[in-house]
């Protein structure tokens, strides 16, 4: 693995009827994913730095119903 740490979650914004208690399980299981994404781009391109931004859809039931990329830096 390229790259170790956690994951930060600078801001986290929640709409809707679940609470950031709630989503923050989803948004840790996630993490490893995400982990592994970074990897690949490290290994792609050597020095990679910036931010992305996630907008990640979670049902009443804590499933994961989609994963978009609404703003990148690097």
């Amino acid at each position: 693995r390229l790259w170790s740490g956690k994951l930060p979650v600078s801001k986290l914004t929640v709409t809707g009827s679940l609470t950031k208690a709630l989503t923050r399980p989803v948004l840790d299981k996630l993490a490893a994913a995400l982990a592994a994404c970074l990897d690949a781009r490290l290994k792609a391109t050597p020095g990679l730095a910036g931010e992305v931004a996630f907008k990640i859809t979670i049902r009443p039931d804590g499933t994961v119903s989609g994963v978009e990329i609404v703003a990148a830096s690097l």
